[in-house]
């Protein structure tokens, strides 16, 4: 088995050295490429996007002539083998299936729910081929999934697919966890057992042509993974993670895997959180991932390479001692060190946290205050970035109280300069119908810019909707000058080329239940 999985890695390194140069030229040819754009893609020239199809291609061919050479040790057509074999065929097709979804979204891109249709169907391949599992044992007793096995898996696989897809936003970090957790799968099959020496030659096919992709891939990247590559790398890693326990029906079997995945999990939880949190859709594009919050405290991008590779390494070591000693103190020690790291050194989710914590105090808060006591509340939370956006808040909130409103939100998002800023004003809680409220938002515009939006929320026949309206924009309106001279405060070349002097200042949080004093409404003539 060894040296069959020696075969398949050198196999696979060296035919995606030689693929990759060749998919390059046909990929420009037929428009298969990442074009810069002013909002949120700074590279300079467009970029391939055929790093997934490579690397699919390198793994069938290498994994052909491995099964070629070792026949008596893999005989896939024998009928005792195969179960083995179907299950191979099944995540083969799926793993076809999903790159060719991802590329139809790379040259045409497709719309959120189709591809979503396309994880499903993807999900539903390898479910269909006994990618499942049946029990898991609690304290010495076992129960029977069924149903829930099902459900499980499906959740477990969409999970993993969007969490690489989206950590794939700077160069090689996709890749990396792909490799990292390639290599900690084929180990771990090779320790347990021996009817797991399939998935190791699997996994070490995978892990060659990661490495060797990341030769391209490696910043500055010539070649992009695309989603086509991301979603693949993150079915391909659920899935052999499922078959890799699936033979253990402990709880360590099942958090071990969540230790090989819990770095994208983690940067995805992050985002759902920020942006359902600011009223966003979770759709939104920001720049307030992992990989951005690395280059943004200065490392530079080989250097966030190496120390997402350095987390990366110590959550996969934790999951592989897990499977291996049968305990799940390893996988959890190592998640739970890779994220202390992070909120504590403030490197990134402690923004998300505090609004975490903002949303708790005002449950909480609604349950032990009085209405009679309650007043006005603010916060104003700087997700990324270090422009003073303090002032134009403090204009908008002072509109909220004059104009009486119940609510007034104002979210600004600024990818391609690194910037978000979360704020909202309300009032005390009231006895009112939802019917007799009213509702609106409007863009926050800059020149030809979409940098935010505001969201109003008045009472009918309290206040003119008309007059409010109309109010707001002459107060947006008197902004404009502001809010241009803020954009402009720092060098965009300097943002673009993450530079040292771009670190981000901590997540802030201002929160107070007073109401404003004195007038600060500003006077821009």
């Amino acid at each position: 088995a060894s040296m069959a999985v020696l075969v398949a890695f050198v196999a696979a390194l060296i035919l995606t050295l030689a693929v990759v140069p060749i998919a390059k030229n046909w990929a420009r040819r037929l428009g298969l490429v990442d074009e810069p754009d002013e909002n949120r893609k700074l590279h300079q020239t467009s970029i391939p996007l055929v790093g997934g199809l490579a690397i699919f291609v390198a793994m069938v061919l290498s994994l052909t002539l491995t099964f070629v050479i070792f026949w008596n040790q893999f005989p896939l057509l024998d009928a005792t083998y195969w179960p083995i074999t179907y299950k191979l065929l099944g995540l083969l097709l799926a793993c076809g299936f999903i790159l060719f979804v991802g590329l139809l979204d790379d040259r045409f891109e497709l719309r959120g729910r189709q591809k979503l249709l396309g994880q499903i169907i993807a999900a539903t391949i390898l479910i269909a081929f006994g990618f499942q599992f049946e029990q898991i044992s609690i304290l010495g007793t076992r129960f029977k999934l069924d149903i829930f096995s099902i459900i499980f898996v499906y959740a477990w696989l969409l999970i993993g697919i969007n969490s690489v897809n989206l950590l794939d936003g700077a160069d090689g970090f996709a890749t990396t966890i792909g490799l990292m957790m390639s290599g900690a799968l084929c180990v771990i099959s090779l320790v347990l057992s021996p009817e797991l020496s399939l998935n190791a030659v699997i996994t070490a096919a995978a892990a060659g042509a990661l490495l060797g992709f990341l030769r391209y891939n490696f910043p500055p990247a010539s070649v992009y993974l695309g989603d086509a590559g991301s979603m693949m790398i993150g079915l391909f890693i659920s899935a052999m993670a499922i078959q890799s326990s699936s033979k253990q029906f402990t709880v360590w079997a099942f958090v071990a895997p969540i230790a090989l995945l819990s770095i994208p999990m983690f940067d995805t939880m992050a985002a759902i959180i920020r942006r359902q949190l600011t009223g966003r859709s979770i759709y939104t594009v920001d720049r307030g991932h992992l990989h951005h919050a690395l280059l943004r405290k200065g490392f530079g991008p080989r250097k966030a390479l190496l120390l997402f590779f350095a987390m990366c390494l110590m959550t996969a070591t934790g999951g592989t001692l897990s499977m291996i000693h049968r305990q799940a103190e390893y996988a959890l020690a190592s998640i739970a060190a890779v994220i202390i790291f992070l909120m504590v050194g403030r490197v990134f989710g402690f923004g998300e946290l505090r609004l975490v914590i903002n949303k708790v105090n005002g449950f909480l808060r609604s349950f032990l205050i009085l209405p009679k006591h309650r007043r006005s509340h603010q916060i104003a939370v700087r997700l990324q970035g270090e422009r003073d956006w303090e002032l134009c808040w403090q204009v908008l909130r002072e509109f909220a109280e004059k104009s009486n409103l119940l609510q007034l939100n104002m979210n600004l998002n600024l990818p391609w300069l690194h910037e978000n800023f979360h704020a909202k004003f309300h009032q005390p809680d009231k006895k009112i119908s939802p019917d007799d409220q009213w509702t609106a938002e409007f863009p926050l515009l800059v020149g030809d810019r979409t940098i935010g939006r505001i969201v109003l929320v008045g009472i009918v026949g309290e206040v003119s909707f008309y007059d409010t309206i109309g109010e707001l924009a002459d107060v947006l309106a008197s902004l404009q000058p502001y809010l241009e001279q803020t954009i402009k405060s720092h060098d965009a070349s300097e943002l673009v080329a993450e530079t040292p002097a771009d670190q981000t200042a901590d997540a802030q949080v201002v929160s107070s239940t007073q109401p404003a004093q004195g007038s600060h409404m500003l006077d821009v003539g």
